[in-house]
Order: C-alpha cells, then structure tokens, then sequence
C-alpha cells in the first residue's frame, strides 16, 4: 500500500516538473513574439505618428513578461539613463538583441530608423523560430519524458 502511494507520489512530481520545462520554454516563446509585435508596433507608430520612445513604450500592450520588461526601460529610460531591460526568460544573447534595438530605437534619427526596424525584425523572427523549434523539441519532449519517467517509477514500485 505504501509502495503505490510512493509510485502515485513520484508520478505527481515527475508530471509536473514535466509541465514546469514544458511552461518556462511556453513563457519564453510568448516573450519573444511580445517583441515582434512590439518592434513591428515601433515600427508603425514611428513611421506614421513620429511617436517618442516613452510613448512608445508606454503604449504597447501585451500579457506576456515582456511587458514587465519595457515597464522597466521606460522607467530607466524617465530617470536618465538607456533604455534596458533585464529577463530571466530570454537567453542572454536574445536579450543583448533586445537592449540593442532599445538602445537603437532611442539613439537613432527617423531616416536611419528604417534601416533598424527591418533589421530587427528580421532578428526577431529569427529568435521566434528559434524558441517555436526549442518549444517543440525540449519542452513538450522533456514534458512526455517526464510522464513516461513517472510511470516507469509506478512500475518499479508495484
């Protein structure tokens, strides 16, 4: 009896340190498409409505982190400083991305802007590829895994 609550116990973990790898790499894609949309929403409200980097920044919404995000460079931005930002969801190298078009958008004239904005949008479908493939591959695989671990554990404990 002792053995198949221990089984049913380390099913539980292991199904949900499956779905905790399996959310954190779900998080980081809607992370990354929260910056597309936010480098393409640049793009329109600059070209169009010569909109500043406060209101730019200010004015996207999205429900991901990465809301969090630009919450924290637009008040970094208010006191003075460059508009950066921090994550634990991104990679290091997708954020330095990031930082870069914040520090671009923010340094750059409105003829040269154009220039930044098909770069990054091109980076950050790149990045979107990236985190859709590392989805598929590491968090539903590791998800799967995870179960199928759990059950190998009821098996060894009946």
């Amino acid at each position: 009896m002792l053995g198949i609550i221990l089984a049913a116990v380390g099913l539980l973990i292991c199904v949900y340190i499956g779905l905790a790898v399996d959310n954190y790499y779900k998080l980081r894609l809607n992370t990354v498409r929260d910056y597309l949309a936010f480098v393409r929403f640049s793009e329109r409200e600059t070209e169009f409505l010569k909109t500043d980097m406060p209101a730019l920044l200010s004015g996207f919404e999205c429900k991901s982190e990465f809301k969090k995000m630009i919450t924290e460079a637009s008040g970094k931005l208010s006191e003075g400083g460059t508009a950066e930002c921090a994550s634990d969801r991104l990679k290091k190298e997708d954020l330095e991305k990031v930082n870069a078009f914040l520090k671009g958008l923010s340094e750059t004239d409105y003829v040269s802007r154009a220039a930044l904005f098909r770069y990054s949008i091109s980076i950050a479908e790149n990045m979107e590829k990236v985190a859709e493939k590392e989805k598929k591959q590491k968090g539903e695989l590791i998800k799967k895994l995870m179960f199928l671990l759990g059950v190998g554990l009821v098996i060894l404990a009946i």
